[in-house]
């Protein structure tokens, strides 16, 4: 399956809801001053004009691919990538940011303190359940956390 990286899985991507979702490119390359992407939905893939398509290198796309295919399997999830698209727009990066970090800290907190469960499934009811908080799947939590780990790791 080919996919084609849109504005929901970039940290650029910004929403701001003025009685309508209004989403907006924060690239300090985008193509003018507003960068206006789209309103109340994200375009299915990002716009011609996006600085990253042209920087994007052939291994991120494989790469992309591969974690939604891996966290599908994980949280035992079909969910379309589509779906996942959409889930990944409903919140800010910062939304997710505070929901990665409750994520993160659960899992540790849960694996430690649940000798009698594989942590395997310790870590899946966790993802169920900070997803369920804020109304996306298992699979798009993993995502997110996938995500916000890379960033966390590499911001050291």
């Amino acid at each position: 399956m080919n996919r084609t990286q849109n504005c929901a899985e970039c940290d650029f991507m910004k929403k701001y809801d003025y009685g309508k979702k209004i989403y907006y490119c924060d690239h300090t390359d985008r193509i003018d001053d507003m960068g206006k992407l789209s309103v109340n939905e994200l375009p299915d893939e990002n716009p011609e004009w996006c600085p990253l398509r042209k920087n994007k290198q052939k291994g991120e796309q494989y790469n992309m691919n591969m974690q939604y295919e891996i966290a599908k399997v994980v949280t035992k999830n079909q969910i379309t990538d589509e779906e996942i698209n959409k889930e990944l727009a409903l919140l800010s990066k910062e939304e997710w940011d505070d929901q990665c970090a409750l994520l993160n800290k659960m899992m540790k907190d849960h694996v430690e303190n649940c000798k009698d469960r594989p942590a395997d499934e310790v870590m899946l009811q966790d993802l169920i359940n900070v997803g369920a908080a804020k109304n996306v799947s298992e699979t798009t939590m993993w995502i997110a956390y996938l995500k916000w780990m890379e960033v966390e790791y590499s911001s050291r």
